[in-house]
């Protein structure tokens, strides 16, 4: 079990940092139209390429927003989502790669939760990885 524990951090698989805040009918929220202007912000100031917004008629209150840098190359890739609905909104900071690889998640999740701060708005923050072994 050491391996598999210990190794984990050095295999490569999607590494998230979720920045996590209320829509403004939430005390200490932020309006979608304010999210998006920090998303656009970033994505101008990362040199991300935007995907068109995401929209569903079976779920009206939900949007999301996706950027992504433009190399085929693994180990720069940054993919940046904003997800809104009612009751939330995340900015998503993704990388594949290892631990040392979320760095730039986190360089990313920080310039955002700077952006709220400047707001005075509450956030929260996660960290994910995918499982790297079917059904763990």
């Amino acid at each position: 079990m050491t391996m598999i524990s210990a190794g984990c951090t050095s295999l490569s698989t999607d590494r998230d940092v979720i920045v996590e805040t209320k829509p403004s009918s939430s005390p200490d929220g932020i309006t979608p139209t304010i999210a998006m202007e920090i998303f656009r912000d970033l994505v101008e100031k990362l040199k991300l390429i935007s995907q068109d917004p995401i929209r569903d008629s079976r779920t009206p209150d939900f949007l999301e927003y996706t950027a992504q840098t433009s190399k085929t190359d693994s180990t720069n890739q940054l993919k940046l989502s904003l997800l809104i609905d009612k009751n939330n909104i995340e900015f998503i900071c993704e990388v594949y790669g290892t631990n040392k690889d979320v760095v730039r998640a986190e360089k990313a999740a920080a310039l955002i939760t700077q952006a709220l701060n400047e707001r005075g708005v509450k956030y929260k923050i996660h960290r994910t990885h995918d499982s790297i072994f079917w059904g763990a």
